[in-house]
């Protein structure tokens, strides 16, 4: 009893303190962790209008799959994580504040030779060429594994396995491999010029992720800021769209 007094007492003291720091124009410390997909555009959209409105605050930011998110936030090293709970159990300790939806897409160099010929790749056409992946486990390599399933094909020999996004379209613009990537990475500054859509008979879906913290730590003044500041974002993006 004594011990949940004290740890009751030093959140109270931590909030007010962050509560006279936003007052004075300070808003302390946050520390968040996104998923890679949420980097190039929303994660990075929302710290610009933070930074605009709070020029004081410092933010950290940690760029891990789901798994290491979650565990992060559970166990108190970030205050907020952008990510997916592949733990059914664990969700509980959670709070959502967001979900964002994530589009997929299959990409290619803009001058491949099946986007040159305007018609619509079967996934057996698509098994016979280079692909680069995410590594195995990952949702969206599962996800890529179903879709080669489900158009009748084998999935391809010749891979390229890499976590970072940036290598994937690097490697996708100095040849003819082909990728599934999140439609923000397609309409990033990065893919944008060298990189894109390519036809195909469907395209994979993926869930949702979502704006996570602690349930025991969700009224943080700075975790509220980001979630203000991260919905601003999804409004101007939902505008977009439409």
């Amino acid at each position: 009893m004594i011990r949940h007094a004290r740890s009751v007492r030093a959140e109270l003291g931590r909030t007010v303190g962050e509560i006279a720091a936003l007052a004075s124009g300070y808003a302390g410390t946050l520390r968040v962790g996104a998923i890679p997909s949420a980097v190039p555009i929303l994660v990075a959209r929302t710290i610009a209008v933070l930074k605009r409105r709070h020029p004081r605050l410092r933010i950290s930011v940690e760029v891990a799959t789901s798994n290491h998110l979650t565990a992060a936030l559970a166990e108190g090293r970030l205050d907020l994580a952008l990510g997916r709970v592949l733990d059914a159990d664990a969700g509980s300790s959670f709070a959502v504040h967001a979900t964002v939806d994530e589009g997929l897409v299959v990409c290619c160099r803009r001058d491949h030779p099946l986007r040159l010929t305007g018609e619509r790749a079967s996934w057996v056409e698509l098994s016979r060429w280079p692909w680069v992946v995410l590594p195995e486990g990952s949702p969206m390599r599962q996800i890529l594994s179903s879709a080669f399933r489900g158009g009748g094909a084998h999935e391809p020999d010749d891979v390229t396995e890499t976590a970072s996004f940036l290598m994937v379209i690097s490697l996708l613009a100095e040849s003819e491999a082909i990728s599934l990537l999140p439609r923000d990475m397609l309409a990033s500054p990065f893919g944008r010029p060298t990189i894109d859509a390519l036809l195909v008979d469907f395209r994979p879906s993926m869930g949702p992720y979502t704006a996570l913290t602690r349930r025991d730590r969700d009224s943080e003044a700075s975790v509220a800021l980001f979630i203000e500041a991260l919905n601003h974002v999804l409004q101007e993006r939902a505008s977009l769209d439409t």
